[in-house]
């Protein structure tokens, strides 16, 4: 369905001066889509997330965004921290080559991650990340950063 609604779009818009990207913000371009992914994100996730990073402080969505990766357009991304508390990716598709989500320091890819499924890193230390090269084909994934509440 996230698929589907950010395909329809069709507007995908180069962010960010120091890693550009093909971005849709989903809050501005698919309100009903972001407003539906946030109250899943906030009654399943976060709390989920919380116990397994022994969070003891309430934590938000700031970012909320699609990204394509395409052959005429951005084919990868440098390794990177995000400007984020937790942050986490979901694979809307799987019909592409390379385009790979890596960790280096932490040995961790997600080239076994099934379309749907969610991952999540601490954002802005500890978990620099780049994507691979696409050989074929779009990669669309979601990404999500979040704040502490009351915080930056």
């Amino acid at each position: 369905m996230v698929l589907t609604a950010v395909k329809s779009v069709g507007n995908w818009g180069e962010t960010g001066p120091h890693y550009p990207t093909q971005d849709i913000h989903l809050d501005k371009d698919l309100p009903t889509v972001d407003k539906l992914l946030r109250d899943r994100l906030h009654t399943v996730v976060y709390p989920e997330v919380k116990n397994y990073f022994f969070i003891d402080t309430e934590f938000d969505v700031f970012a909320l965004f699609a990204i394509k990766y395409a052959m005429d357009s951005q084919k990868s991304l440098d390794i990177h921290h995000d400007q984020s508390f937790i942050s986490a990716s979901v694979k809307l598709n799987d019909d592409y080559e390379g385009g790979v989500l890596k960790f280096p320091r932490q040995r961790y890819d997600n080239s076994k991650i099934p379309v749907g499924d969610i991952i999540l890193w601490p954002g802005d230390i500890t978990h620099p990340h780049l994507c691979t090269e696409l050989k074929t084909n779009e990669k669309h994934a979601l990404t999500i950063w979040s704040k502490p509440c009351g915080k930056w």
